[in-house]
């Protein structure tokens, strides 16, 4: 029998529309499941963007 692979999901949106927070609540929520991915959040300089943080998320 084959494998079935897992869901992907792709979050995107406007910078400042809750696509960092979703992904943090997501892995809350979710717990013990296994979940994979790549979070870029921002870099601020005062108020002023000035990159960004890859952050790698393994779970399960």
């Amino acid at each position: 029998m084959k494998k079935r692979a897992a869901p992907a999901f792709l979050i995107t949106g406007n910078p400042g529309s809750g696509k960092s927070t979703l992904m943090a609540r997501l892995v809350e929520d979710i717990g013990d499941r296994q979940i994979a991915g790549l979070s870029t959040p921002e870099v601020r300089r005062g108020k002023v963007r000035g990159g960004f943080k890859n952050s790698e998320t393994k779970g399960g």
